[in-house]
């Protein structure tokens, strides 16, 4: 029997999430299947959520049930992704038709005619694959972001200031434009402990260089950015006897002068291999890369059990950039981790200074995390006036970073 299918996400803003769902639009047209955009006509409803923050599970867990309340009653809303793992009891026992699978592979119980969801080998989207069946405003902003966008780019084109390259790359970066992403890993080998995508993902899964080289080829064409990503890159291979390295220096060879973005880069790995770092940046096109620090305070790192030298990180990224003038560094910030004093929120400002732009999320404690077990003793008010004070701080980096006041 083949069934009409309707596919939504929770966060397509999440490369992985995004590409998740091309691999279930592809595993179901394979098998015979009808994706569809009409909830109403649909036999079953398939939800990619996500739960990496507690808004994003609410995010998910309400638009599992609203998707339920609007189907017809006959019809199944099945539940995959992050949040299936994270927490799977998230409804109550009682709850009709909504179905949390904890592995991808459980799709074939109710969808396997020709070929198994495993054997889905390509890892990759582009935002226009969507274009048939999502509303593509949910991998935007909002329209005064894709206004600004092109506004910048007629800028661009009639000024010749290379400082105002940054404005496009920010652009870029929230909107996806012109860029294609291919998945080099899931997992990762570090125990972070306020992270609740390990209990999701789990250790580090690398994929061979000659499956991502076969993604690079079919999305891939000049003109566009290739963003490799993965729950965490840098370790990228360790599993398999390789490296990060080894990974973009084979693109580098195989398509010429591909600008490559690296989503995301665990800090401790610029520690651990700084002259490999700066050779890769030194002789490669790397047009972004994210290395999320979190926290500019040693004693934070710390209690978030990341192991690096903050001052060291720094010094290493200094290098960097100075070796790769062109590379957009970017970074993620956690305000008020338990006992974050303002002295250690105020090392963290000064931390971002040495990037070109970075998102703030507020720390909220995650059941089943070994920070859930610390005092969660930084109110909700002081949290959000330190994320706040960090988006202003945002703004002026933004500025002198255009300004070239930063170097």
């Amino acid at each position: 029997m083949f069934y009409n299918v309707y596919i939504d996400s929770s966060n397509l803003q999440c490369k992985l999430n995004a590409i998740q769902t091309f691999q279930t639009i592809k595993y179901l047209e394979k098998n015979g299947h009808t994706v569809q955009d009409s909830i109403d006509q649909s036999d079953f409803i398939i939800v990619a959520t996500c739960g990496f923050i507690k808004d994003y599970e609410d995010l998910s867990k309400n638009l599992l049930k609203n998707l339920c309340n609007i189907s017809r009653k006959e019809s199944i809303v099945i539940g995959i992704g992050c949040l299936s793992k994270i927490n799977n009891n998230i409804f109550e026992s009682n709850e009709k038709n909504i179905l949390l699978l904890e592995n991808l592979e459980d799709l074939d119980k109710y969808f396997f005619r020709k070929i198994k969801y495993k054997d889905i080998k390509k890892a990759y989207f582009d935002k226009t694959q969507f274009a048939n069946i999502f509303d593509l405003k949910k991998m935007r902003i909002n329209k005064y972001i894709e206004y600004k966008v092109v506004v910048t780019k007629k800028l661009l084109a009639k000024l010749k200031w290379k400082k105002f390259r940054i404005i496009e790359k920010i652009f870029n970066e929230a909107t996806s434009e012109n860029k294609v992403y291919v998945q080099i890993s899931s997992g990762c080998k570090q125990n972070c402990s306020y992270c609740i995508i390990k209990k999701a993902k789990g250790k580090l899964a690398s994929r061979s260089i000659n499956e991502i080289l076969s993604d690079i080829k079919e999305i891939w064409s000049p003109g566009k950015i290739l963003a490799l990503t993965g729950d965490e890159c840098g370790g990228y291979g360790l599993d398999i006897n390789t490296t990060l390295f080894d990974l973009v220096e084979t693109i580098t060879k195989n398509f010429q002068d591909i600008p490559i973005d690296l989503v995301y880069i665990y800090p401790g790995w610029l520690e651990k291999y700084p002259d490999q770092y700066v050779k890769m940046f030194k002789n490669n096109y790397i047009y972004s890369a994210n290395i999320p620090i979190q926290s500019g305070s040693q004693k934070i790192l710390k209690l978030m059990n990341r192991d690096y030298n903050i001052t060291k990180i720094l010094k290493i990224l200094k290098k960097l950039r100075k070796e790769s003038p062109g590379t957009f560094f970017w970074t993620h910030f956690l305000v008020g981790f338990s006992n974050e004093s303002w002295k250690d929120f105020f090392k963290t400002l000064a931390a971002s200074l040495h990037f070109h732009y970075f998102y703030i999320f507020k720390y909220t404690p995650r059941s089943g995390t070994v920070s859930y077990n610390l005092p969660d003793n930084i109110s909700s008010i002081k949290k959000s006036i330190r994320r706040l004070i960090s988006i202003i701080v945002r703004n002026f980096i933004y500025l002198f970073n255009i300004l070239g006041l930063i170097k």
